[in-house]
């Protein structure tokens, strides 16, 4: 931290400070003021001091123990979401690195399988033998009624593929190698999206996680809490 940064941090602690004791200054007659103020300069404390890289707080924030108090909570609460969030990145990275995995083996395995489809010229010799196609759950025939090749999808669609010849079989098995699905399909069914990585380990950190962040989101609370018990302190002490 530079001169400036430092000079700039300090203002800013002492401002902090400033509304803090403005707080108890105002509580007597106006409690409710005096909460948003607190509430204020808790925000301004773990929003903008404490990840400016203060490990240790500044002088004005030790001499107030509610201040004190929240940013250790602070740094606590930052250290476990730290630690949590680490844990569910490396998870998250453990299941992508086993998908691509999955996905190579696939893709080493379509490519041995490819090796055993019929070649184009072989099933159309099938096909003018009026036999029928079975490939990845796809059927291609001769229909003579429509005088082309019609085929059912694995929905039970049927579809025109054109003439008889070398060239549409040939279209039709690059087709079937590349897993499109020739006809209609339901809406419901959607193609090639980017998977969602989950476990049941990812589920119990990013419970965690939230827990965390709720209790960062109620430090105000709390120190609303620590004030109002500074406070009734200070006020038996006086009487």
């Amino acid at each position: 931290m530079n001169a400036f940064d430092a000079s700039a941090y300090e203002r800013l602690m002492l401002s902090i400070a400033g509304d803090m004791a403005l707080a108890r200054v105002i509580c007597k007659f106006d409690p409710r003021g005096a909460s948003v103020i607190v509430d204020q300069a808790v925000v301004s404390l773990c929003t903008t001091a404490i990840p400016a890289g203060a490990e240790v707080p500044a002088w004005p924030i030790r001499a107030d123990p509610v201040l004190l108090f929240v940013f250790e909570q602070d740094q606590s609460l930052s250290n476990r979401y730290n630690e949590k969030l680490g844990e569910y990145n490396a998870e998250r990275n453990r299941l992508q690195l086993e998908h691509a995995q999955r996905l190579q083996e696939d893709a080493m395995a379509r490519a041995k399988w490819e090796t055993t489809v019929p070649s184009a010229r072989s099933m159309l010799g099938d096909l003018r033998a009026g036999k029928d196609i079975e490939l990845r759950n796809h059927t291609l025939g001769f229909e003579a009624e429509v005088g082309g090749l019609t085929g059912t999808n694995p929905y039970g669609c049927d579809y025109f593929a054109g003439e008889m010849n070398l060239s549409n079989v040939l279209l039709w098995r690059t087709a079937m190698l590349a897993g499109t699905t020739l006809g209609s399909s339901p809406p419901d069914q959607a193609e090639d999206f980017e998977p969602e990585f989950s476990s049941p380990a990812m589920e119990s950190l990013e419970s965690e996680l939230y827990d965390i962040y709720q209790e960062q989101e109620g430090l105000a609370g709390m120190a609303n809490i620590k004030f109002d018990e500074s406070f009734a302190k200070t006020i038996a002490f006086e009487t």
